[in-house]
């Protein structure tokens, strides 16, 4: 009996025998081993941004300040094994799928943007501003006709996306697809001018 809660404290420290998370072995291994392989996949990370015009430009995970966050998905996933149930593991697999806890340093992001879209949007011809929807003479009627969103990248809308990328550990963002270039005052779906 002293044998068993002898064990049975250790597994409240330390995953089950047979426990993989992301596709890795962590039998018998703790928190710190999983931080330890997150933080060297933060490490290799990189986001490639890619506009509507063919370029493509690569962010490091430094160039954002992107940082192993507190461990607490890695915590979460040690405290539902139930220690006491240790002996069923030698039994049973336990696999885990859990995103990387990664945090952000707030002002390099905030800098790595800025710096971004003043060098993409210096680069963009004078044709870059978005055109509204406005009704045009369809024969028999007034329909809108199509918008066209600009050429110049919104400092906000790119720091939403990359933040909601490296929240996901996503590798890519299109532009276009993230919403992040200037956008017409009026759209063919604006009341304004339906």
């Amino acid at each position: 009996a002293l044998i068993y809660l002898w064990i049975t404290i250790f597994f409240m420290n330390f995953f089950y025998v047979n426990t993989t998370i992301n596709g890795r072995d962590f039998s018998l291994r703790g928190v710190g081993a999983v931080q330890e392989y997150m933080q060297e996949e933060i490490a290799k990370y990189s986001l490639e941004l890619k506009g509507k015009d063919g370029s493509s430009q690569t962010l490091e995970g430094s160039d954002i300040g992107l940082q192993l966050g507190e461990g607490d998905k890695i915590k979460e996933v040690l405290k539902k094994q139930h220690a006491f149930l240790w002996p069923l593991s030698f039994k049973q697999k336990t696999d885990v799928e859990i995103g990387i806890d990664a945090a952000y340093d707030q002002k390099t992001l905030s800098k790595t943007v800025q710096e971004l879209v003043q060098k993409y949007n210096a680069d963009v011809g004078d044709d870059a501003d978005p055109v509204s929807s406005k009704p045009e003479f369809g024969g028999d009627k007034f329909v809108p006709s199509q918008e066209e969103y600009g050429k110049r990248v919104e400092t906000e809308a790119l720091q939403e996306a990359i933040q909601k990328a490296a929240g996901n550990y996503d590798q890519t963002i299109d532009l276009e697809a993230a919403n992040c270039y200037e956008k017409p005052q009026y759209t063919s779906e604006s009341q304004e001018v339906k």
